[in-house]
């Protein structure tokens, strides 16, 4: 009789938090360098690379890429990424990495200023990696890297180093828990919820992706959706505009 496979113990089920994130993009940034040509993921890494620039420059191509140097915490930016340095085509890729939470007041202007003073605003690609719950951003000149671009691009390459099939599946993990509430009642038979938290997010994901089928999105447009908390317990909720009540 066949039995199911045990599931593998995952790396990034113990080591889930912002810093885990940074190391793994760190490390696959950094087999992008033309000194480790031969190894497995050097073309995957100068593809990820790629996949971050071209956000900014879609032209840029990988015959560009010369040098590669990751550094990570300066001037408190997540990860930076050298290509070229100190060449005439160099590049600084600004990764701020966040999942869960979001960044703070003045963070993204402040590292982006910090680098102006060794690059030009042409060599600098700024990025805001969000792989986390999410719906509205505010990034400024910062362009987004969201959970669904690093999980086609990791999806669409193939490799069996278990570092990286661990983060692919880490990554599979977070996306299948707030796609269940397709399969899950709202409520039971005596009216209590069935639905958990990543149910909601992943239903109000759902209604902000779509949600130019209910009303016409304008430029300012003020739909967003959060846990709210209070006393009673908190709630999710989803809004779309802002009436001013009077005194």
């Amino acid at each position: 009789m066949e039995t199911e496979k045990p599931h593998q113990p995952n790396l990034f089920h113990y080591a889930t938090s912002e810093l885990s994130q940074d190391a793994f993009i760190c490390w696959l940034a950094a087999w992008a360098d033309p000194t480790l040509a031969d190894a497995e993921l050097h073309q995957i890494s100068r593809k990820f690379l790629l996949s971050l620039v071209h956000k900014h420059k879609p032209d840029y191509a990988m015959e560009s890429v010369q040098t590669v140097k990751v550094r990570r915490q300066v001037e408190k930016l997540d990860v930076l990424i050298e290509i070229n340095a100190k060449e005439a085509n160099q590049l600084a890729i600004l990764i701020e990495d966040k999942t869960h939470t979001d960044h703070h007041s003045g963070q993204l202007d402040r590292y982006y200023s910090n680098i102006l003073k060794e690059y030009t605003e042409d060599q600098i690609v700024p990025i805001y990696f969000k792989t986390g719950y999410q719906s509205k951003f505010d990034v400024g000149r910062y362009k987004t890297y969201l959970r669904k671009d690093f999980l086609q691009f990791l999806r669409g390459e193939s490799t069996a180093n278990n570092i990286y099939r661990d983060f692919l599946d880490h990554l599979e993990g977070m996306e299948y828990v707030v796609n269940q509430y397709e399969k899950t009642n709202l409520f039971d038979e005596s009216g209590k919820s069935l639905w958990s938290d990543n149910d909601w997010r992943g239903f109000f994901l759902r209604i902000y992706d779509n949600r130019d089928q209910l009303y016409t999105i304008t430029q300012d447009d003020g739909a967003n959706w959060s846990y709210i908390a209070n006393p009673a317990g908190g709630f999710f909720g989803f809004w779309w505009y802002f009436i001013e009540l009077p005194d």
